[in-house]
């Protein structure tokens, strides 16, 4: 049909005697009668999208025709594609504001934490970013870290160690590094500290290390709290057995010393030293056993 091969040929099909045209191949049932026909592809790069039909025109069809309809199509074209644009720079515009409000939101989140969160560079080691945690734990500014490297704020931190883990890590062949090190602060105070280390390589972007940083002073305190605390009891349980064996021994000392009195009279002085040396005795594991 005429419809057809402007269609499929992407060609201007214009007849003014569709009924003798060879192109035509009739019309379905039901249609008008066609006394002139003007067909005008519309395509988008090279392919055909659609098309504009005009038909009976009393004086027939002409270039003019196939001009004016190319014409409206060039100018629907640039509307269009103005708005394709606006859509597309709108969507742009959302999805980086989208992506601003996320970033927002993890560092208000990294901020709120105590933990102190460091991203730094994998060739130079400077920290490129650190949350407020890290600047309460190591009391620089932020000014003041961005200018550092984790060597710099953590003295026991040999370089050769640290390339070694972080060498593990850029290779894939462990997803975190966990260890404990000591950060020293600004006003030189030591800090027990817990890192968790991970290499990030996002595609499109820069590689990163990102560590987190806990501080373990407290739990360490009270680890050895507690330890102190268990060496006290073990020691009390300790001396709780002597003192029972202690009395245990001194009970029979003290009734032989009493029994011998009467068979030994002429020795009574010496049986008085010895019971209130056995006396004394008792009294300091009894006193011993109250302390425990």
């Amino acid at each position: 049909t005429l419809f057809g091969h402007c269609v499929t040929t992407g060609e201007v099909v214009l007849s003014n005697s569709p009924d003798r045209d060879p192109r035509a191949g009739g019309l379905a049932e039901g249609h008008m009668q066609l006394h002139s026909f003007l067909g005008v592809p519309v395509a988008k790069s090279g392919k055909v999208m659609g098309m504009i039909a005009l038909a009976n025109c009393p004086s027939g069809y002409s270039q003019k025709h196939i001009d004016c309809v190319n014409a409206v199509l060039q100018t629907v074209a640039l509307l269009l594609e103005s708005y394709l644009h606006e859509l597309s720079e709108a969507a742009l515009q959302e999805q980086r504001a989208r992506a601003e409000r996320e970033i927002r939101q993890a560092l208000a989140t990294l901020d709120a934490t105590d933990d102190g969160a460091f991203i730094f560079e994998p060739e130079t080691l400077r920290f490129t970013y650190v949350n407020e945690g890290a600047v309460r734990q190591v009391g620089y500014t932020r000014e003041q870290l961005l200018t550092m490297t984790p060597l710099d704020i953590a003295p026991q931190l040999k370089l050769e160690d640290f390339r070694q883990r972080a060498s593990a890590l850029q290779a894939g062949e462990a997803p975190l590094k966990h260890f404990t090190t000591t950060h020293r602060a600004a006003d030189g105070r030591e800090i027990p500290v817990e890192i968790n280390l991970q290499y990030i390589a996002p595609k499109g972007e820069p590689p990163r290390f990102i560590a987190i940083a806990r501080d373990v002073a407290e739990r360490t305190r009270a680890e050895r709290m507690a330890l102190r605390s268990q060496r006290l009891e073990a020691i009390g349980t300790l001396a709780g057995g002597v003192a029972h064996d202690l009395n245990n021994a001194l009970t029979p000392i003290l009734m032989a010393v009493e029994g011998m009195r009467d068979s030994l009279p002429q020795h009574a002085g010496l049986l008085e030293i010895l019971e209130a040396s056995a006396r004394r005795a008792s009294g300091m594991v009894q006193i011993g056993r109250a302390h425990v």
